[in-house]
């Protein structure tokens, strides 16, 4: 260039400063946002790829349904590609805090993997040490030191054992020479053997006893609050017990835990650490060694089986004979105790007999005795009238001596006196004979009385010996009776032992045909082998990262091509402006390659210094905004990688340089087409034209000069009418955007847990008892309401394209809108599932078709909830004549474009919106289910909304009549009166208790946890809308600034005709007010416009956002808008101060 174009070249940059580093502010805004945005994506991958390799997060994890042995961590290893490979184990536990259970999972301590970030304290040492997780620790003040006293959750495993240790103890307790005694203790061994086997079968550890069956210890201390690569968002996963959701991890050293089998085995791929995590060559490093493993499954999972299922099976033939044995031996028992009781029953019917006789010998001797005693009585009374006789006849005698005395001595004095009484011999005589017999009775008294003597003393030696023989008999009878009554005794205990004995015989013939059911039921082994995909913490920051990237395909593109096409404005400007000089030029010989050179240059100069700033401060401002933002959700994932990728940068600057130096080239090369002469004359000014406005005559003949100047200005330079109405509306679109975006994933969680959604939890259970005690328990509960379905994971979708969806039959159709609400998303009507069904359904091989549809999987309700744990929601969007929904739901009602008309049964399934969308689908369409390798195809007949995953609803005659059998349920959704969270939970935590109850889900955690993952949208959104409020700022003070300079002569005239500046100012602001409006207008539907394509496209396969924008974000944009351009007319205004009228004026010829 030569010297005299080389000074005008810097003359021009220093007078016309305001241009060029506006040129360069437009072009470092489009260029930083473009490469920022885009950088953004895989500098959030970079940052999680360096955090996982810090802590050298694991890349495939195998899990075995009957536990993982030392022999399946050998042939893990010797794999080809297993870098690394560690096994832990893992146990759920129960701890008590501030009046509310919590549950923890121990797992213990990784030696080179999975490392944990110690945030304060130390990682446990001992056996009763632990760390414990850092947002937990935050969350409940859990301190270093604490004490954690945990325990199972085993009520019902507790009372069981009790209840056999006291029947061991109670049969300990009895004769050990009894055999009841013996069979009733065998039958304890053999319930005891089942209860052994049911554990070796697969049983969760928490139906353990005691806390030491798992862990060393059932208390630990705190050493240290640590945080974990698999862990690093907010939520921690469910379980089993408890209220079903893990409220903390918690490690500890392997030597804490006393389980011989591993939970899972970690695998450190080598290659895999060389790649960056989320893109494809890492997946295929993965992929890769995910096929090593599956090579070796069937052969351990087939030695895994014999060793569970055969050594169980053992163990129950073991327990069966043993029984059988035992079973024996109480039948012979029972025979002898029958024997005992007929040799009792003939001892009572004796000794009954023998008690007869000794009383009918007792009567018997008492009679005798009482007729000797009698006849000695008697005898005694004769004697003793006898001796009473004598005694009066010696009394006679007595007196008859003295009677004889005295006549003797009267014979006397009769003698003297003359008289006799009679002779004295004859009364001797009879005295004599008197005394004779008197003694002759004395005699035979004497010997009566001693006969009498030997009597009695014989009576009594008899009556002493019979007495004796009775006592002695009636001992032997009490002795008998002793002996029958010890007899029957121990025939009474014998027969409660025997009965006790049979009871227990029973009770182990039930647990050993249970356990065999459990064997029987023992599946093959099978492995989960999966990825980091299988982490939702990985996953769900993987689609963060997605979303950003899909932010950047399209809103960096929008907002580039504004900020380009103002720049491109300005430089046509200036060339335009300056034709008078390039006019002087070209007539002062300097070559058009020369004078193009020159504006060239300046276009150049201020496009790369923008460029350069632009990359220098957008690769390095908003991916660190953006990832910053995003770890508000891991907080402890603190690595930030920003490197320059001079790929999007120079991306950006080449489109940025490439637009306006084509844009400069093309205004330089059109305004060089004409002779000098007629570039140094000023444009003819642009003729008016009448104006629509104007044929309005009511309209235009009120209207002030002033207005009327301003709408003929207005549609006079129409180009810059379009360029600053698109201008300004580009920049209110995309402000638009961002409130849009906010406004379309902010309520999804409400609109699908409360709309859509309304039970609070979801019971998974395996088996028909636990469904029919589940039901039971909730029936009992007068604040509860319930309803059973059958959950299934399936594959479904068009022919071609499939996706995993959740399938979801209620048991009472017309019940379902109390907890699920199925309707139109335009219009809201109302779907119900019918009963009046004209569904085809048919079954093929799968083996005959190659799926080309998603991963399918046939497992009945897995751990997914039906909140979600299945629980993502979509809003859909109203469709066109492409098949979308307006109104209603039958595929009856279908018109000619696709559409639905208003309807409100169905018949066939019901498919939620974002399914259909993904699929292509319509109602009327064929819907195509997966389910173990066999496809079934159904009406579609209706299409809901729904927010998050997939859904397909069909009534039970609906499914039988597509499947050729009747739906089993498999769970119960509920919801309580209150919405405290306590009060669901408290429900769910006592159902868990139930046997065949696998787990719950509640639909506040998938909210929750929702929610936590859109909240880290919000400081995305805030960097977009000021972005897009920067950039409309630059826009509207660029294109005023143009605007007066190309109107500086007009401006200048005004003034002279005597124009104060406040009403020059007037003048223009009335202009630039209503182009501001207009561009509002304009950018409220570009807004709508955008908003529809950019939530479509960052929106991930199982979710879908809302479609609308709110009232308040187009009055937000608005008034942004507006308030920018106010701001710029007030700057506007000294520009205008400035303007000198008289070298406006002067000619340009």
């Amino acid at each position: 260039m030569k010297s005299a174009v080389k000074k005008n070249f810097f003359r021009e940059i220093r007078s016309s400063r305001g241009r060029f580093f506006s040129i360069m502010f437009i072009a470092a805004m489009g260029v930083s946002f473009l490469s920022g945005i885009k950088a953004a994506e895989p500098d959030m991958r970079a940052s999680l790829d360096n955090y996982y390799d810090r802590t050298k997060l694991f890349d495939v994890r195998v899990q075995g349904t009957l536990g993982l042995t030392d022999d399946d961590l050998k042939a893990i290893e010797a794999l080809p590609g297993a870098e690394h490979v560690e096994a832990v184990r893992t146990q759920d536990v129960l701890y008590d805090l501030n009046g509310s259970q919590n549950v923890l999972r121990f797992t213990s301590l990784y030696k080179d993997m999975n490392i944990v970030n110690v945030e304060n304290g130390r990682l446990p040492e001992k056996k009763d040490e632990c760390a414990i997780d850092a947002m937990y620790a935050e969350r409940e003040n859990v301190k270093i030191g604490t004490k954690l006293k945990i325990y199972l959750d085993n009520e019902d495993s507790d009372e069981s054992t009790d209840s056999k240790d006291a029947d061991s103890k109670d049969a300990d307790s009895k004769d050990a020479d009894s055999k009841d005694a013996d069979s009733r203790d065998t039958a304890g061994k053999s319930k005891d053997s089942d209860n052994t086997d049911s554990d070796s079968t697969g049983s969760d550890s928490a139906d353990s006893t005691d806390i030491e069956d798992v862990l060393a210890t059932d208390t630990f201390t705190v050493t240290g609050i640590v945080s974990s690569p698999t862990c690093i968002s907010f939520s921690r996963g469910s379980s089993m017990i408890g209220q079903g959701e893990v409220s903390a991890n918690v490690y500890a050293i392997p030597e804490a835990f006393t389980g011989e089998e591993y939970t899972q085995i970690d695998i450190a791929v080598a290659g895999a650490k060389d790649e960056t995590a989320y893109t494809d060559e890492y997946q295929n490093v993965v992929d890769k060694f995910k096929d090593e493993v599956s090579g070796i499954e069937d052969a351990r999972c087939k030695i895994r089986y014999d060793e569970t299922a055969g050594d169980a099976q053992r163990k129950i033939d073991d327990a069966q004979k043993e029984l059988d044995d035992n079973t024996k031996t109480i039948e012979e028992n029972k025979k002898k105790l029958d024997d005992s009781q007929q040799e009792y029953d003939d001892g009572v019917k004796e000794l009954e007999e023998n008690r007869k006789s000794f009383e009918d010998g007792k009567k018997s001797a008492e009679s005798q005795f009482g007729a000797a005693k009698d006849k000695l009585e008697q005898s005694q009374a004769e004697l003793d009238a006898n001796a009473q006789k004598l005694e009066q006849m010696k009394s006679s005698i007595d007196a008859m001596k003295s009677g004889a005395a005295l006549q003797s001595k009267q014979g006397t004095d009769t003698a003297q006196t003359g008289q006799s009484t009679g002779s004295a011999s004859e009364i001797t005589a009879q005295l004599a004979q008197y005394e004779a017999q008197y003694e002759a009775g004395l005699s035979q008294l004497e010997a009566g009385r001693a006969q009498l003597t030997a009597g009695t003393s014989e009576y009594e030696a008899q009556k002493a010996a019979t007495e004796s023989k009775l006592a002695e008999n009636q001992k032997k009878l009490d002795d008998a009776q002793k002996t029958l009554d010890d007899a029957k005794e121990k025939i009474a205990d014998g027969r409660k032992e025997l009965e006790d004995a049979e009871d227990k015989i029973t009770d182990a013939k039930a647990e050993i045909a249970d356990n065999q059911k459990k064997v029987d039921d023992i599946e093959y082994p099978e492995w989960y082998v999966t990825d980091r995909d299988d982490l939702p913490e990985y996953t769900q920051c993987g689609d963060n990262s997605k979303s950003i990237g899909a932010i950047g395909n399209v809103f960096p593109v929008i907002f580039f091509l504004v900020a380009a096409l103002i720049a491109l404005t300005t430089m046509t400007r200036m060339v335009e402006e300056e034709r008078t000089q390039i006019g002087v030029l070209s007539a002062l010989g300097y070559s058009k390659r020369t004078i193009i050179g020159k504006y060239i240059m300046y276009a150049l100069l201020a496009t790369s210094a923008g460029c350069v700033l632009g990359v220098l401060a957008g690769e390095k401002v908003f991916p660190f905004v953006i990832i910053y933002s995003y770890q508000i959700m891991n907080p402890y994932a603190k690595d930030i990688v920003i490197p320059y990728r001079l790929s999007y940068g120079l991306i950006a600057s080449t489109a940025a340089v490439g637009c306006i130096l084509a844009a400069t080239l093309w205004a330089c090369v059109n305004e060089l087409t004409a002779v000098p002469a007629a570039l140094m004359r000023p444009l003819s000014p642009t003729s008016g034209k009448r104006m629509i406005l104007e044929r309005i005559k009511p309209f235009w003949s009120k209207m002030s000069f002033s207005k009327k100047s301003t709408f003929r200005n207005l549609f006079r330079y129409k180009k810059r009418l379009f360029m600053t109405i698109f201008g300004i509306g580009g920049c209110m679109a995309l402000m638009l955007v961002g409130f849009g975006i906010k406004d379309s994933i902010s309520g999804i969680a409400d609109l699908q847990y409360k709309d859509i959604q309304h039970y609070q939890g979801t019971i998974i259970y395996d088996d028909e008892k636990a469904g029919d005690d589940v039901r039971t328990y909730m029936k009992d509960q007068k604040d509860v309401s319930s309803g059973t379905i059958m959950f299934k994971s399936i594959s479904a979708g068009s022919t071609s394209l499939k996706h995993d969806c959740y399938l979801y039959v209620p048991q009472d159709a017309d019940s379902l809108g109390d907890f699920v609400t199925l309707r139109t998303r335009i219009g809201h009507t109302p779907i119900s599932l019918s009963d009046n069904l004209t569904t085809s359904g048919h079954e093929s091989d799968k083996n005959e078709k190659e799926d080309s549809g998603s991963n399918v999987s046939s497992k009945t309700a897995d751990s997914a909830t039906a909140d979600g744990g299945a629980a993502d929601s979509t809003t859909a969007d109203s469709k066109t004549a492409d098949g979308a929904i307006t109104d209603s739901t039958t595929a009856d009602g279908k018109t000619a474009d696709g559409t639905i008309t208003e309807n409100t049964t169905t018949d066939g399934a019901v498919i939620t919106e974002k399914l259909a969308d993904m699929t292509g689908l319509k109602a009327g369409d064929t819907l195509t289910i997966v389910i173990d390798k066999k496809e079934y195809d159904v009406k579609v007949a209706a299409i809901t909304e729904n927010y998050l995953y997939h859904y397909v609803y069909m009534s039970r005659e609906c499914y039988k009549d597509t499947f050729g059998e009747e739906p089993e349920d498999n769970a119960v959704v509920y919801k309580t009166s209150s919405t405290e969270e306590n009060a669901y939970k408290a429900v769910g935590k006592k159902t868990l208790g139930i046997d065949g109850v696998l787990h719950v889900t509640y639909a506040s955690a998938t909210k929750s946890q929702l929610d936590n993952m859109l909240s880290a949208l919000d400081a995305v959104i805030v960097v977009l809308v000021v972005a897009a409020g920067m950039l409309a700022f630059v826009v509207i003070y660029n294109l005023n600034n143009i605007n007066i300079n190309e109107r500086q002569r007009e401006l200048a005239t005004l003034k002279v005709l005597g124009f104060y500046n406040n009403e020059v100012a007037v003048y223009i602001y009335r202009e630039n007010i209503w182009l501001t409006l207009a561009g509002c207008v304009a950018g409220c539907f570009l807004g709508k416009i955008l908003h529809t394509f950019i939530i479509q496209t960052v929106e991930i396969d199982t979710c879908m956002f809302g479609r609308i924008i709110e009232l308040r974000s187009y009055i937000y944009s608005t008034l942004f808008t507006v308030a920018f351009a106010v701001i710029v007319n007030l700057v506007m205004y000294f520009k205008l101060k400035q303007i000198d009228m008289i070298a406006s004026l002067k000619s340009a010829e």
